[in-house]
């Protein structure tokens, strides 16, 4: 019988094989593993979970073995968190073909970030009205921080991890951020300290020693106004 139409002809091949039980995937030749490729971020930063996926072309089928340096596991998922930094990690993942026994294994190469953490400004405990002081910022980040400053609201720019500013005469308190951000994955922390103003005032020493310059100023004064 001449077949007629594609979806008949479809049908009639897919009866046949049906009732001779035959897999229709057998009759495919059986290729790969192609094209693995592991999936997921190229730099892992502590304390942050982070996944890999493994996909390969094969046929029929293929199966993973996947694990990070030399610890694996069967499946194409690996999850994990590092709670420390090392300089960095390896991400191995081996595809088999079930019907060749052909394998291949890839390999992507982890970059290790930590931080920022244990951000701290370091300076004095309290502010200094109308005087110039100096802060530090310091924090623990691989590969390295950025430091931002904010010093009672308003952003300081291009002072790095240091800041200098003075305080003003009228102020009572003061409030000093700052913010460490890692400078690959973008992360960052900041840390506030609330400082509160002392006034500067001669001491006893300081007043007796201005003491004749003021009587002095005194006399020249009433000497000033009795010549009037």
């Amino acid at each position: 019988m001449k077949c007629v139409h594609i979806s008949l002809c479809l049908l009639l091949y897919l009866l046949h094989f049906t009732a001779h039980g035959v897999d229709m995937a057998e009759m495919d030749e059986p290729y790969g593993p192609q094209n693995p490729i592991i999936i997921g971020p190229d730099a892992v930063t502590v304390g942050i979970p982070c996944s890999y996926v493994c996909f390969a072309d094969c046929s029929p089928n293929c199966t993973y073995t996947i694990g990070v340096d030399d610890q694996s596991a069967e499946g194409n998922e690996v999850q994990f968190t590092l709670s420390q930094w090392v300089k960095s990690k390896m991400v191995t993942c081996t595809v088999k073909n079930t019907a060749t026994g052909k394998s291949f294994t890839t390999r992507k190469t982890l970059h290790i970030l930590e931080g920022p953490v244990d951000v701290v400004i370091s300076g004095p405990q309290t502010l200094a009205a109308g005087e110039t002081q100096r802060f530090l910022c310091s924090a623990t980040c691989k590969p390295s921080c950025s430091y931002s400053w904010v010093v009672d609201g308003d952003s300081v720019s291009g002072s790095g991890d240091e800041v200098v500013f003075r305080t003003p005469l009228e102020a009572t308190s003061g409030t000093i951020i700052c913010k460490a951000t890692n400078t690959v994955s973008k992360l960052f922390v900041t840390a506030v300290r609330k400082l509160t103003v002392t006034k500067s005032y001669p001491s006893m020493a300081e007043k007796v020693e201005l003491l004749p310059t003021l009587v002095f100023a005194s006399i020249i004064h009433f000497g000033i106004m009795i010549t009037i």
